[in-house]
């Protein structure tokens, strides 16, 4: 059967079309076209309900749909317009009742909440968060996210300051997004990655380690593929996207592991401050400029690592109070 068109579908939704009109929409509506034709359209009108844009209709109980639909039957002059408009507004009205009872019994999941849940994790500590849709994050020292109570049907969004781990369900029409401070976000539909967007760093890390994401700033959208690495330079803008073959180096944080490959001191020194919850000072401006190559063992006290470091350089950790003095041997 051929499709009919939209404006004549509308118009016999609102009462307004001829007896043939109604009869070729309810014949069309019945059809699989037809059927994919109204989900999108009821999918639709719950957005711009959630959007404000439609007045609500869920304080409408279903028996009082179904009074309003008889009345309007009841009306009609012809027996074939009644049985048209019949076939049509009942299948609308009743999906459209069964839909809003069923977010009503689910705690109103389909309708997006607009207010946020924040969560902030302070220094030595992570946390793992598990979302409505099954999706989930690991949330290291230092960092923070806002989501909403309810997800919203177009799509997923957050909030991330800091580094997490992501493991996100996939759903195709409802793409999950990390939105961080500076105006980049990340666009996913199902997939692993480990994001680090600390405040303090003018870096934003993003490993892949399944899957594909977008990264999107206010210029330009990327697109990575399983086992590719971006560093973002929040000054510059400048993306660099490259391949990598160690992802337990990039999440070795969640099992309480510190992994190091040519990183800097000063990098190294940062990652300790959050970990360990102390202070550094370095006293010799030519110490930063060391890099670092190294693997802690699982829930490692600071004092070993600090004496791994002094063992592998000639740097000096001196302590007072809760900072230490780093100096030069």
């Amino acid at each position: 059967m051929e499709p009919v068109n939209e404006t004549i579908i509308y118009r016999v939704l609102n009462n307004q079309g001829t007896a043939k009109e109604a009869k070729d929409v309810a014949q069309w509506l019945a059809t699989p076209e037809g059927q994919e034709w109204l989900a999108i359209a009821i999918v639709t009108d719950a957005e711009m309900i959630e959007k404000n844009i439609l007045p609500t209709t869920e304080n409408i109980p279903t028996e009082e749909m179904l009074k309003i639909i008889l009345n309007k039957i009841r009306r009609r002059q012809f027996r074939r317009t009644v049985v048209a408009y019949a076939a049509v507004l009942i299948p609308c009205f009743l999906m459209v009742a069964l839909w809003l009872n069923l977010n009503e019994r689910i705690g109103g999941a389909l309708l997006a909440d607009s207010s946020l849940e924040s969560i902030m994790v302070d220094k030595g500590k992570k946390k793992e968060v598990v979302f409505q849709d099954g999706s989930s994050v690991v949330l290291n020292s230092c960092s923070s996210i806002k989501y909403p109570h309810r997800f919203g049907l177009a799509e997923r969004r957050i909030e991330l300051e800091g580094e997490a781990y992501f493991d996100i369900e996939s759903n195709k029409l409802r793409p999950f997004v990390v939105e961080m401070n500076d105006g980049t976000e990340i666009r996913v539909l199902g997939t692993q990655f480990n994001v680090s967007a600390y405040n303090e760093s003018n870096e934003i890390n993003i490993t892949l380690i399944d899957g594909s994401i977008e990264f999107k700033d206010p210029r330009q959208t990327i697109l990575m593929s399983a086992d590719e690495h971006l560093k973002y330079d929040r000054t510059t803008k400048a993306i660099t996207v490259s391949k990598f073959r160690d992802s337990e180096r990039i999440t070795s944080w969640i099992d309480d592991i510190l992994y190091f490959r040519d990183t800097p001191l000063s990098e190294v020194l940062a990652t300790l401050e959050r970990r360990y919850d102390v202070k550094f000072q370095i006293t010799d401006a030519s110490l930063p400029e060391f890099t670092y190559s190294m693997k802690s063992h699982p829930g490692s006290t600071l004092e070993s690592v600090l004496n791994d470091l002094e063992s592998i350089s000639s740097v000096r950790f001196t302590k007072q109070g809760n900072t230490y003095i780093v100096s030069r041997r």
